[in-house]
Parts: C-alpha cells; sequence; structure tokens
C-alpha cells in the first residue's frame, strides 16, 4: 500500500477577507513543521504566529457574527492584545495598531 503524499499548497494574496485563511495555513505549517526544512528562526516566528491566533484571535474571530455585542467584544479583544505584550510584545503591537485602523 503506497503511502499519500500531504501537499501544502501556498496562499493565495492576503486580502483582508484572506486573514484567516492565511492564519489557518500558518496553524497546518506549525503542525507539519517537523516533516519541513524550516531555520530556527523561521520556526520560532511560526510558533509565535500560531500561539497568538490560538489564545487571542480565534474567539474573538468566532463572536464577530453578533453585532449586538460588537462594542464589548472589541474592548474585550483590545484588552485581550494589551495583555499579550506580556508573551510577544512586537505581535501585540502589529495587532493593536492594525485593529485600531477599523475602530
Amino acid at each position: 500500500m503506497q503511502k499519500k503524499k500531504i501537499k501544502i499548497r501556498p496562499p493565495d494574496d492576503m486580502h483582508q477577507a484572506r486573514w484567516m485563511a492565511r492564519a489557518i495555513y500558518s496553524l497546518k505549517l506549525s503542525l507539519f513543521s517537523s516533516q519541513l526544512k524550516l531555520n530556527t528562526k523561521d520556526k520560532e516566528a511560526l510558533l509565535d504566529i500560531s500561539l497568538f491566533i490560538v489564545t487571542i484571535y480565534v474567539k474573538p474571530w468566532l463572536q464577530w457574527i453578533l453585532a449586538v455585542k460588537a462594542p464589548y467584544n472589541d474592548l474585550s479583544f483590545l484588552k485581550s492584545l494589551k495583555a499579550y505584550e506580556k508573551v510577544n510584545e512586537s505581535i501585540s503591537k502589529a495587532a493593536l495598531q492594525k485593529f485600531s485602523q477599523h475602530l
């Protein structure tokens, strides 16, 4: 029995609507990172962004469909981003800056 090869295709151009597709792609790369030829710096960056996605971004992304709770969700997300500075200051600041442009 032949083993099936898993083929991971690179994502298309990044647009606002494609951010979650890029996030999912990053998580896939993290899962298969032991099978990829990545240098230490790239592995760490991939782990950093994956940690941000899982711990900070997923919950608000799923809740943003609830328009009634939008102000509360935005405030909670901003607080989470500010608290995330203790984990990774550069990702937190970049996300805060980008999110602030949408307020």
